[in-house]
């Protein structure tokens, strides 16, 4: 054996060593999780690493323990995009994936309250819960041949709601898999209602993305959020503005059209390899490609891939006192923040996060969300000089509604025996 096969080989016994033990991956998430996540991998044979299959697998089973509102109306529209797709084992992994996510990560984050009946509408509740119930029955029709142990499960659990009226019509309902595809409801279909949610998560992650590069928790208010885009994108996001404040947690949402007001340029990433020199000073006319993908300069045909147009902020104009803008945009929109904060939005944030972790332990100790607890705390270290006492007073109706009730504190020097 010579040595460039020897060393290649010892290579190969070393990848195979890196490999997860199908016994493994068995014994710690279930046959169901592994084919879920094995017909999503783009390396559907080889597994070096079980992250992802919690990721998800779990999903799934939290969204289970859980018409009107726009959200409402988009979740069913997806359920029926996804029943329109043909039940073919490769290609329709992915909307189901998809399906998974703008559930769990979208609907029950937003509608969380609503389905709580934290409102004062039963009515309202009701239509989220049937929704929410809606989706996870279509969700475990379409899983029941990628996974049938977990959707018979789930089955099991959703069964028993179903009005009477309707369980008798629908035959055998033991299991799943005896159960008929459902038919597609053209009426659910909007597409209007897809692209504006559709647009809404996009402004969503570019702000979520440009807090984490200004090391900006989520849970610390910021002052102003600034979309720029056209008025069609703009009217879209609008009627969606409160889940944006809800997600981002903003003061202030500016829409606006104007970019030389915020010193937004162009910049004309291009691909110089395909396309050298040619263009020279005519780069400032590549602004026509954002619209229309293709475009002409001086006899040379430009199309997608050529090049990527970014629009930023231009920091080397404008007044140097102005607000220092964090920003991150795509094709069609830009969005803005700004990462200056103030004193009482560092005290909200600090409450938040204490809430937070509160509703951690709450959860810890088994409670839910009627239990009622006592809650005491200490304060070890407090490099912010931090009064707590007196933001737990200023926000005593945020407590009262999260854990129903106020944290008091006590002197960690004082042992029990002494407070006899």
């Amino acid at each position: 054996m010579g040595k460039g096969t020897l060393k290649k080989w010892q290579k190969d016994v070393q990848k195979i060593k890196e490999l997860l033990r199908p016994s493994h991956v068995m014994n710690a998430y279930g046959a169901d999780a592994l084919q879920l996540y094995l017909i999503n991998s783009p390396v559907v044979i080889l597994l070096k690493k079980d992250k992802g299959i919690d990721f998800v697998f779990c999903p799934i089973v939290s969204s289970s323990s859980i018409r009107s509102n726009i959200m409402d109306q988009w979740l069913l529209a997806n359920c029926q995009s996804l029943l329109k797709i043909p039940t073919d084992y490769i290609l329709s992994s992915p909307q189901l994936l998809q399906l998974i996510e703008n559930l769990t990560n979208w609907y029950i984050c937003f509608n969380r309250k609503r389905l709580k009946g934290m409102g004062e509408n039963k009515e309202d509740r009701l239509q989220a819960l049937t929704t929410l119930y809606e989706a996870l029955f279509v969700l475990v029709c379409a899983l029941a041949p990628f996974i049938p142990y977990l959707t018979n499960h789930l089955w099991s659990l959703l069964t028993p709601y179903l009005p009477p009226g309707l369980a008798e019509s629908y035959g055998d309902l033991r299991s799943v898999h005896y159960f008929l595809y459902p038919e597609v409801n053209e009426g659910l279909f909007d597409d209007n209602i897809k692209r504006k949610v559709g647009r809404m998560q996009n402004v969503i992650e570019l702000a979520c993305s440009t807090q984490e590069k200004s090391n900006i928790g989520l849970k610390t208010p910021l002052p102003t959020l600034v979309i720029i885009a056209d008025p069609l994108y703009i009217d879209d996001i609008c009627s969606l503005e409160m889940y944006i404040h809800g997600k981002l947690n903003v003061r202030n949402t500016i829409f606006t059209l104007d970019e030389e007001k915020f010193n937004i340029c162009s910049p004309a990433l291009v691909d110089w390899q395909t396309l050298g020199k040619r263009l020279k000073r005519d780069v400032q006319k590549l602004k026509e490609y954002l619209q229309h993908k293709s475009l002409t300069i001086d006899n040379i045909y430009l199309e997608e891939g050529d090049l990527t147009i970014t629009r930023v902020v231009d920091e080397t104009s404008g007044d140097t006192d102005s607000i220092k803008w964090e920003s991150k945009s795509d094709n069609n929109v830009v969005v803005l923040l700004n990462p200056s904060l103030h004193p009482e939005l560092v005290n909200e944030g600090f409450v938040r996060e204490l809430l937070s972790q509160l509703q951690q332990l709450r959860k810890k100790a088994g409670l839910i969300a009627a239990d009622d607890a006592r809650m005491e705390y200490c304060v070890c270290k407090n490099g912010g000089n931090i009064d707590i006492s007196v933001l737990l007073t200023d926000h005593q109706a945020m407590f009262s509604s999260a854990i129903h009730g106020e944290p008091t504190q006590f002197d960690w020097t004082t042992t029990p025996a002494d407070n006899e």
